[in-house]
């Protein structure tokens, strides 16, 4: 009898230990996570996605194309390159043959003209804000009717290019530019 006492203590010392450590192990943890919970400052995430936007403004009361700029939408600095592109249409706005070309202007202050009516603002339009006039307030007159066979009246469009000001390599390898130390564009 006395070694079956003995087998039950020897089980319940066993048993004991092991929810000893056990809960030992439960409070040595719980002890941790909140130690690590009351020291850790949380940290904001300082990244934020790259948004690319890019605004054309413009005036067109039908004869006269004024006021033609660009304004960054997104949340970087960016270059801005426009390019006007005429062309000829007909009394339903459709698109016909015959020669068109940008009436002569002079490029707001900033603006570089590349050529095949191409214009590149030489510096960079920070986020929300919008360059200079292209074409300013003086504005250019489409031809409101050709006299040749093709006939038709005059329309512009403008499209405009962005490329993010940090990456001036891409900038200067796309539109064949240089770009200074501090940041402006020069022609090449």
């Amino acid at each position: 009898m006395l070694n079956k006492f003995a087998e039950i203590c020897k089980s319940r010392k066993v048993l004991i230990t092991i929810t000893a450590i056990a809960l030992l192990f439960s409070i040595m943890g719980s002890m941790t996570y909140a130690y690590l919970k009351a020291e850790s400052n949380s940290v904001k995430n300082g990244f934020s996605p790259y948004v690319k936007g890019l605004d054309i403004k413009e005036d067109f009361d039908g004869t006269v194309k004024k006021n033609v700029t660009a304004k960054n939408d997104g949340n970087s600095p960016i270059y801005v390159r426009i390019q006007l592109v005429s062309y000829r249409v007909n009394d339903a706005g459709n698109r016909i043959g015959g020669t068109s070309s940008v009436p002569t202007f002079t490029p707001g202050s900033g603006w570089l003209n590349q050529g095949d009516n191409i214009y590149v603002y030489s510096k960079p339009v920070d986020a929300g804000a919008t360059a200079p006039y292209l074409i300013g307030n003086s504005g250019i007159t489409l031809a409101s009717s050709y006299s040749d066979a093709d006939g038709g009246k005059q329309a512009i469009d403008v499209t405009a290019q962005s490329v993010d000001a940090s990456n001036k390599e891409a900038v200067s390898a796309a539109w064949n530019v240089n770009i200074s130390a501090a940041g402006v564009i020069t022609l090449k």
